[in-house]
């Protein structure tokens, strides 16, 4: 039989590759790119399967009826949010990872569709047995163990409850080996009543604990992490994200409360990688993104700029408040200018919002790239950043100064620029920074004095002879192989052979020019999972205090 699916696709970005396959095939696609346009066809349409991003399970929640419950089927991110979909109790068959194959994705969906709850169980898991169970009005018990044993019971599709409490039953989820089996239906004493099928999904979607991944000692890790990190009352750090080692990229949401009003801002908005997760902290905080008043785009990055696009497509009446240049790059991309706003629009560059605050715009471009700019809160001495006053600083860091000190070092343009730069705040009491890369930290001022009449960027010299370049690689190759494990220093030499002759942990010769091998260096030492951030931050102290030009990375 033909599946009817309906793919919740608010980024355009999924449909063009199903389309064809779905026609070929027979089975039927249906497109929705915003909720209104999905409750529609929910409510118009007998759906078999819904198919939505991993931060969309709401939607799909929303699309239960009466008499049916499609069939979900998400699209991940990153290979972790499979952790969190199993220990909720769905399997291999409702998910799959971008990027992706068509085939595979519909091959999925049709093992979903066909298999049966009591033969197929231990393929469908616990919630798509449920919902077969549901959709049939079966009365039966499903048996949920390990070496431990949930019998959770179903009468005319719709479940009592269970022999377990919830915080079993996720136990016995979470464990390697899960076997689901379906009993005829019989009375069991119930541990845990739930009012239907629903109230019992949405508890495990409820209790389910988001996880990241961390690098470490070579491998990767799983850490459960809090879905919100709140800084302060009405300020939440939403993203904490390290494409490299030592860079965490913040993302902020501000909420303002006073005068009887309430105003919401995004501060930065993220990159490709981050999007996702970070919408799904707002909405957690927010409730949704309508609840949202502006975004305030401190940075030019071509990212947030790509984001910001996407953002404002989803979302009808979104405001960015920037820099003339983004806004430009916004309005380009077909962003309406209408709902773009500069910083310099303000006058004097400060604005009083309606719940009171007063905010103040500090520009800082070319810090290093265009269009960034500083807000203050004069209220709270709160300075949120974009590069300038960003750090290396983490959680293992024991000089916060130096940390601030060695960022501007590598990325800021010139230490022309930089000290231009930092004039521009001679009146400003700052208590805090929250910076776009590296911890919020409180010691600006002593940040400030280290960072004034430094050199910085072009002020240094590439590399200009072989044998210098030798020398540089050598100390630094020393070096990791003092600090770090013999596994991930072997990874790092390896990486190194690409552009390099490295014997018995001593580079003879290099296939580049001169100039080059800094920034081929930090490549290879940034490739090498599990690298620890204190050994990253040691090369490029060694660097430093050689007085050599580093690439920004």
């Amino acid at each position: 039989m033909a599946i009817k699916a309906l793919l919740l696709d608010r980024d355009r970005e999924v449909f063009p590759l199903l389309g064809d396959i779905f026609n070929v095939t027979g089975h039927k696609l249906l497109i929705a790119t915003n909720d209104d346009m999905f409750k529609d066809l929910v409510n118009s349409t007998d759906i078999d399967v819904v198919m939505v991003n991993h931060t969309d399970v709401k939607a799909w929640l929303s699309s239960w009826k009466e008499d049916k419950i499609p069939l979900p089927f998400f699209l991940l991110d990153r290979d972790e949010e499979e952790l969190r979909f199993k220990s909720i109790g769905f399997s291999e068959l409702n998910y799959i990872k971008k990027p992706f194959n068509p085939l595979e994705l519909l091959n999925k969906l049709n093992y979903l569709y066909r298999f049966k709850a009591e033969e197929d169980a231990q393929q469908l898991g616990l919630v798509n047995t449920l919902i077969k169970l549901f959709n049939d009005r079966e009365s039966r018990l499903v048996e949920v163990s390990n070496s431990n044993l949930c019998i959770v019971a179903v009468e005319e599709g719709k479940v009592l409850g269970m022999d377990c409490t919830v915080e079993e039953l996720r136990t016995i989820l979470d464990s390697d080996e899960v076997k689901v089996r379906v009993k005829e239906f019989d009375r069991v004493k119930l541990e845990q009543k739930f009012g239907d099928t629903y109230d019992f999904v949405k508890t495990l979607l409820e209790r389910a604990k988001p996880v990241h991944a961390v690098v470490t000692s070579g491998e990767r890790v799983l850490e459960e992490v809090k879905p919100v990190e709140e800084v302060e009352e009405g300020l939440f750090r939403v993203s904490k994200f390290s494409s490299v080692p030592v860079l965490l990229k913040n993302v902020y949401l501000r909420v303002y409360e006073g005068r009887g009003r309430r105003a919401a801002f995004l501060i930065n908005i993220g990159s490709l990688d981050e999007w996702s997760s970070v919408r799904n902290l707002v909405e957690d905080t927010l409730f949704n993104l309508d609840e949202l008043d502006a975004v305030i785009l401190l940075t030019g990055e071509l990212s947030s700029v790509y984001n910001s696009f996407i953002l404002s497509e989803q979302k009808f009446n979104m405001r960015f408040i920037t820099d003339y240049s983004v806004k430009r790059e916004l309005s380009e991309s077909g962003c309406k200018s209408g709902r773009i706003r500069t910083f310099g629009d303000f006058p004097s560059y400060s604005v009083t919002i309606a719940t009171g605050h007063r905010l103040r715009f500090i520009p800082s471009n070319f810090s290093p790239s265009a269009g960034g700019f500083c807000l203050y809160e004069e209220d709270t001495g709160i300075l949120f950043t974009p590069e300038l006053f960003s750090s290396f600083f983490n959680e293992q860091s024991k000089d916060i100064t130096e940390d601030v000190r060695l960022y501007h070092r590598v990325f800021m343009p010139s230490g022309t620029v930089l000290n231009s730069l930092l004039g521009r705040f001679n009146d400003v009491k700052v208590k805090r920074v929250l910076p776009r890369y590296g911890l919020p930290y409180g010691e600006f001022d002593e940040a400030v004095d280290k960072l004034s009449g430094m050199k910085a960027g072009l002020d240094f010299s590439p590399i200009a002879s072989k044998d210098r370049a030798l020398d540089v690689m050598n100390g630094v190759v020393s070096f990791v192989l003092d600090s770090e494990d013999k596994s991930v220093a072997d990874k790092f030499i390896e990486e190194l052979g690409r552009f390099a002759t490295v014997e018995a942990g001593v580079v003879t010769d290099i296939y580049v020019d001169p100039p080059f091998t800094v920034e081929l260096l930090l490549n290879a030492l940034m490739l090498v999972p599990g690298i620890r951030p204190s050994t990253v931050v040691g090369v490029l102290s060694r660097l430093d205090r050689g007085d050599i030009f580093i690439n920004p990375f």
